[in-house]
């Protein structure tokens, strides 16, 4: 993959809450991202954003729930989500959503478990860095 134009630098604060958002963590805990945009946000706005559309009005699917980045629909289960990390990983090419289907993949998560899928996911996350 290209190095990332000058400008396109991943934030280093929530677009939320303002609150910094570090780069790598040795957890993985303190960054969450956005499936359906890919941005980073921190775990308390995610935490947030999980609440609402379990309690909020997606519960009663009268009204979707949007991203407040992107203000794409939100996924309502898991494999709406699979579907969006689909697209991040195969046609955005981002190592997030490579690993993150790989681990989809490997624990079933809105999709059948499929080992080698995952190990091909986890390699391509991997290559790169």
């Amino acid at each position: 993959m290209a190095a990332a134009p000058p400008g396109s630098e991943e934030r280093d604060d929530c677009p939320i809450c303002l609150v910094e958002v570090p780069a790598l963590t040795w957890r993985g805990t303190e960054i969450k991202r956005l499936l359906c945009c890919g941005t980073r946000v921190c775990a308390n706005c995610h935490r947030k954003i999980q609440v609402a559309r379990a309690s909020g009005p997606l519960r009663d699917r009268k009204r979707k729930q949007r991203c407040p980045v992107c203000t794409a629909e939100l996924p309502t289960d898991a494999t709406a989500s699979f579907e969006l990390l689909q697209v991040q990983a195969e046609v955005g090419g981002h190592a997030w959503a490579e690993n993150n289907l790989a681990h989809c993949y490997e624990t079933g998560g809105g999709v059948p478990v499929d080992v080698p899928a995952a190990l091909r996911f986890y390699q391509r996350a991997a290559a790169q860095g």
